[in-house]
């Protein structure tokens, strides 16, 4: 934590900087390590500023006037110890920064051009408060918030420009981070788009989230079937074969198992076909088990071929909140529900109702549900899908 006992900032800027136009520049300083000493600040050699103002957070910002024409090139700050700052002008959007990392060189660093990107998360249930961190080391550190009623959320963030040109991006999330949340990141330079699955260390036992960049011709292949089949396994190697639009396409996939569900994913290359058929091949025949579930999804549109939705609705008197997942039978068959929470929100605490969306890619008829509880399960009125 970065705790300072009083707040005051001193601008001084040199005289040729009088009776011109000038410009404010919002600036952020954040440091991983707590100090009660005040900071000083050069910015382009002339522009000095001392702040002794941050409140009980290890960030703190201030504004800086330039001339018009001026842009930030360089910084000096003292004590140098482990930082990041960034400078912004919102009207111009545009903005800069340098990430001082161990060991600081505690000279003038040049600052470079960074990008604005968001983050897009959405839930699959619209009640109740729902809060956690989005971490992208070593530069961002971001509190998502989900509102009551409220499915989605967004963040706006910065990264060095240099950053444009990933194709990969790995994301850690903190707190009560609920599974059925998606997560997007969205490049605002180049338009580029993220799309994520949410996989565990194996280990660290960290859950993380591996983002792929996409477009409209991927798609995200999934294929579920039980722990007591799947067992450790956390790769899965296969052959899909896709028939549609008259042509047939042969997908070699190496996926991986998502964090704690038995089911596999990763992105793949399909294009725009109508498919009307898919099939999948074990690399490894001795390796072969059952599939209780294919999706596939548009990595862009969320589109997931051959979905009907249902809503399933129940009653319950339970206070306490809890997890679960659905087991949905369609006669011989059965395939599973992501993660859901059950919240009671009502102000008379019994007879409270929730709705929740479920997902099946079978022909058949519902004939048979399960809930199953993470952890005990909650008393239940009435349920119906």
């Amino acid at each position: 934590m970065l705790v300072l006992s009083y707040c005051s900032i001193l601008f001084f800027v040199l005289p040729h900087f009088f009776y011109t136009q000038a410009r404010k520049w919002n600036v952020e300083i954040c440091y991983t390590e707590a100090h009660k000493s005040s900071v000083h600040l050069i910015l382009n050699g002339d522009t000095y500023t001392n702040i002794t103002c941050p409140n009980e957070d290890n960030c703190f910002t201030t504004e800086i006037d330039l001339v018009n024409d001026t842009r930030p090139h360089s910084i000096d700050i003292r004590p140098s110890t482990e930082f990041q700052i960034v400078i912004e002008n919102k009207d111009l959007e545009e903005a800069y920064g340098v990430l001082c990392e161990a060991p600081c060189p505690g000279a003038k660093m040049t600052l470079s051009n960074w990008t604005h990107w968001t983050f897009e998360v959405q839930r699959n249930n619209a009640y109740g408060k729902y809060e956690f961190y989005i971490r992208l080391d070593p530069y961002v550190k971001q509190k998502v918030v989900f509102q009551p009623n409220s499915t989605t959320a967004n963040k706006s963030f910065l990264l060095p420009t240099e950053m444009n040109t990933l194709s990969e991006i790995k994301l850690l999330t903190r707190g009560k981070f609920q599974l059925g949340t998606d997560i997007k990141v969205k490049n605002m330079d180049t338009s580029e788009i993220y799309s994520c699955i949410y996989l565990l260390d194996q280990l660290s036992q960290v859950p993380y989230h591996e983002c792929k960049s996409i477009n409209d011709s991927m798609w995200r292949v999934e294929l579920t079937s039980r722990s007591r089949l799947i067992r450790d396994r956390v790769v899965l190697t296969v052959l899909l074969v896709v028939h549609g639009s008259g042509i047939h396409s042969l997908h070699q996939l190496r996926l991986k198992k998502l964090a704690y569900i038995p089911t596999f994913a990763e992105f793949a290359i399909i294009g725009n076909l109508r498919m009307n058929e898919v099939l999948v091949y074990f690399n490894y025949p001795h390796e072969a088990f059952d599939i209780f579930q294919i999706v596939i999804t548009n990595a862009l549109t969320g589109k997931v071929y051959g979905c009907k939705i249902w809503q399933l609705i129940i009653m319950s008197s339970e206070e306490l909140e809890q997890a679960f997942f659905v087991e949905i039978i369609q006669g011989t068959l059965s395939s599973f529900s992501k993660g859901l929470v059950w919240q009671n929100l009502c102000e008379h605490g019994y007879g409270c109702v929730d709705h929740f969306y479920l997902e099946t890619y079978e022909d058949n008829e519902i004939t048979g549900l399960k809930l199953h509880f993470l952890d005990k399960p909650i008393r239940i009125n009435d349920d119906v899908i």
